[in-house]
């Protein structure tokens, strides 16, 4: 084959060439684009799926939270345990209950749990104690939203059926913080109870007593004049 031949076979050769080293620049350019993208994908499909196995878990744990409560809640063979009594006589409920109402907010401290707002009513109207027993027993009702984590929620659910005097969980609402699962948004309602003392049992009854007096004095019809003789 002479020279010429050969020159002329490279020259047609020579686009089929350029249009082939172009195909590889530019399917290098491509992979070289794609290979973050990629890689970026496969980190966010990990992620997710981090995040969904996460969140089942997160869900299973507060099942198992709420059947706790339920199943404490429903158990019948726990101690009766007693009433708080003050040793001082003629103090009010306020008063009386500060120190219950004060246990409280010390075990929401010392389990780490943060308090978003606390409500408390004394001698609610409604309340089975009040309505019956209003002379022997003073009642507080707290209403409470906190945000803690699963561990010390449960922490603080321990403490509060351990305490030593009769308290009432009256209810609970658990809500998994939307932004962050394993954070709970909760709503807590307890009663807590008081015995009064002795003497603060007997001065009601005397005050009651002398009410009562009062009130049949104002009732009675008045005597009769008597009449000429």
């Amino acid at each position: 084959m002479d020279k010429n031949t050969l020159i002329l076979y490279a020259k047609k050769l020579q686009l089929p060439i350029m249009v082939l080293v172009l195909g590889l620049l530019i399917a290098g350019v491509l992979i070289n684009g794609l290979v973050p993208k990629v890689k970026d994908f496969v980190k966010v499909n990990s992620e997710i799926s981090t995040q969904s196995k996460s969140i089942e878990e997160n869900q299973k744990k507060l099942e198992e939270l709420k059947d706790s409560i339920k199943k404490n809640a429903e158990k019948k063979d726990n101690p009766v345990k007693a009433f708080y009594k003050p040793i001082e006589s003629g103090l009010d409920a306020e008063t009386i209950m500060s120190e219950a109402f004060g246990d409280i907010l010390k075990m929401i401290r010392d389990n780490s749990i943060k308090t978003r707002a606390v409500k408390y009513d004394y001698n609610p109207a409604d309340d089975k104690f009040v309505k019956n027993a209003s002379s022997k027993y003073n009642v507080c009702t707290l209403s409470l939203e906190m945000i803690a984590d699963y561990k010390h929620f449960q922490a603080f659910l321990r403490d509060l059926y351990k305490h030593e005097h009769f308290l009432e969980i009256s209810n609970i609402e658990i809500i998994p913080y939307e932004k962050d699962k394993t954070i709970l948004l909760i709503k807590c309602g307890l009663k807590l109870y008081s015995q009064k003392t002795d003497a603060d049992v007997a001065a009601a009854a005397n005050a009651s007593a002398s009410q009562q007096q009062d009130q049949g004095a104002q009732d009675a019809p008045p005597d009769l004049e008597k009449k000429a003789k």
